[in-house]
């Protein structure tokens, strides 16, 4: 289980990471620097729940065995990509926020770092290189 950190506790992480491996001076810079990156972005719902290109929430596709539909492949496909997408493992309260008035009250990712929001596997694979 991953967690959001402070900026001052991922650059003293990947200091410690360099010094007992065998990573280069570059690694650490790039690491920090797509960390800081990812701190920034604005918080948007699709960080939260699947949703397709235009911010719309997508409801999980429901295979139903009598009419098969041709579109189905495709919304199975579109949910799956939007899910691997979402950043945040499932969070009641944030969505509520999103759902009530389409903003939320935090400017970006960086924001909510005290609220204690679990990150998916994609998202550490993509930030940390790791599961």
């Amino acid at each position: 289980m991953k967690k959001l950190i402070t900026m001052t506790d991922y650059v003293l992480e990947q200091q410690a990471k360099i010094t007992s491996s065998n990573e280069k001076p570059y690694d650490f810079y790039l690491n920090v620097t797509k960390y800081a990156n990812f701190l920034k972005q604005p918080l948007t719902l699709s960080m939260f729940i699947p949703t397709d290109s235009e911010g719309n929430v997508l409801e999980e596709p429901v295979i139903d065995t009598e009419y098969l539909s041709s579109f189905e492949p495709y919304e199975r496909d579109l949910y799956k990509e939007a899910q691997e997408k979402v950043l945040f493992k499932e969070n009641k309260d944030m969505e509520d926020r999103f759902y009530m008035n389409g903003d939320v009250s935090f400017l970006c990712v960086e924001d909510i770092i005290n609220c204690d929001f679990e990150l998916t596997d994609s998202a550490v694979l993509n930030l940390f290189g790791e599961k």
